[in-house]
């Protein structure tokens, strides 16, 4: 966690997300700061783990505080930045746990706990809270699985797709936008992120559409609907999906499963919708489909095949998820490694004629650790918010308030939990609206007996 941390503060730096109302050497210093911070719990937590997991807990010595503290203030301070919503929930939530006591409403009162508390639930407890479940499932499940994302953007594997979507939907003026949908749900084969499919996707498809006469805004819709359909394209179906296969306890190709009826309607549905709108703005004359180089072609070859050997591993041989994501990896890598060898030495294509292979390895690394990066950063923070969710005892109340629900309808309590995970859902992003969404509904409906 504190190497991530570190990599999350350098990326940060290099895009100025850091104080630029202040001299450039002074912001130095405070990065210097900030990465001591982390050192300094690495170093803490190594030498000191098995004492305060087992030993310590419920009676912290003042290092452990401090640490915890330092943790604390550093990944708030980092949330602020980067993820602003989900600090001041968390700020909310950090006046609630101190002074719940002087709630009006009995539903929301409780006596109140110390700051010190907060602290150590955040941090040096381990089971909740930034060390807690969620920081670590992006170290390890979702980590492998960027690897996948990582490897296609190192060498244009991505952008090599979006080119043979476009060459495949884009033989008349209507069909243009379908580009957007194709290049999306590909791209979320891989990424399970709406923001990323975005960047990559929307980057291209948006001025295309554009230029081919629709508004910009109704471009700029086609591409939300579709870059949003990544979060549950499988078999990469965003961290929500991951969290769903820890909380039920069951297998993620089991997720998987699942989630391909559910794509397949929502990209179905959407081409459809955006085919009879654009019938509707756009005449039917033919235009010229832009022609794709034979590497663009292989790279997009390699990369169906790769998501179709992670679900082969996943599927028919029961591979188990960190094995198998690192085994797709592995494969989509040395095949794009190989891919780009023989264009630039064999058949020497000008277009890797500028490229170098320790540069696209170089883009690989930097792009894995971005993502994992952020999306450690994003857990933690989450992890803060259910921490204290936790301590405030509310899980347990707004629990017991849809069992009792439950025991007088069952529809009534499905129709309260819809409502509860609609208003979580109108602040926040998906995955914080899943994770708290589950923390509070999942087990009242399994006590009832749903399954």
């Amino acid at each position: 966690m504190s190497i991530t941390l570190i990599l999350q503060i350098l990326f940060m730096y290099r895009r100025d997300y850091f104080y630029k109302w202040l001299p450039p050497r002074v912001n130095d210093l405070i990065i210097l700061f900030y990465i001591g911070i982390c050192l300094y719990a690495f170093w803490h937590f190594w030498w000191e783990f098995e004492e305060v997991a087992i030993y310590r807990q419920g009676s912290y010595t003042t290092e452990d505080f401090v640490v915890g503290l330092l943790v604390f203030l550093l990944v708030m301070e980092l949330s602020r930045m980067v993820h602003p919503v989900l600090f001041w929930v968390n700020m909310v939530l950090i006046f609630y746990t101190l002074w719940g006591y002087l709630s009006p409403i009995d539903f929301f009162w409780h006596p109140g706990t110390s700051f010190y508390r907060i602290v150590t639930s955040s941090t040096v407890e381990f089971s909740t809270g930034i060390y807690g479940i969620y920081g670590q499932i992006a170290l390890t499940l979702i980590a492998a699985f960027l690897l996948l994302a990582a490897a296609a953007q190192g060498f244009g594997a991505q952008s090599a797709m979006i080119n043979v979507m476009r060459r495949l939907a884009g033989r008349s003026r209507q069909m243009v936008p379908q580009t957007a949908v194709l290049g999306s749900l590909s791209i979320g084969m891989i990424s399970g992120s709406g923001s990323a499919n975005a960047v990559v996707v929307g980057s291209i498809t948006i001025p295309l559409m554009k230029r081919y006469g629709l508004p910009g805004a109704f471009a700029g819709a086609v591409e939300t609907a579709a870059s949003m359909g990544g979060l549950m394209m499988p078999p990469m179906m965003g961290v929500g999906a991951f969290l769903m296969s820890q909380f039920l306890g069951v297998p993620y190709w089991d997720v998987v499963v699942r989630g391909f009826s559910l794509a397949i309607v929502y990209y179905g549905t959407l081409a459809l919708a955006v085919y009879l709108v654009c019938v509707r703005l756009l005449p039917s004359d033919n235009v010229a489909a832009p022609s794709v180089p034979l590497y663009d072609r292989i790279k997009t070859s390699i990369f169906f095949l790769s998501v179709l050997f992670l679900v082969y591993h996943l599927g028919i041989l029961g591979t188990g998820e960190l094995l198998a994501a690192l085994y797709a990896s592995s494969f989509m890598l040395a095949l794009l490694i190989i891919a780009f060898l023989y264009f630039k030495y064999v058949l020497k294509d000008p277009a890797v004629a500028d490229q170098s292979l320790i540069s696209n390895l170089k883009l690989c690394l930097e792009t894995h650790a971005d993502m994992t990066s952020y999306l450690t950063l994003l857990l933690a923070t989450l992890g803060i918010m259910i921490g204290l969710f936790t301590v405030t005892g509310f899980i347990n109340r707004m629990g017991g308030m849809l069992l009792n629900l439950g025991a007088w309808n069952i529809l009534a309590m499905i129709f309260m939990a819809y409502i509860f995970g609609w208003l979580v859902g109108a602040g926040l992003p998906p995955t914080a609206t899943y994770i708290i969404g589950a923390v509070v509904i999942v087990q009242p409906l399994v006590s009832l007996g749903i399954n």
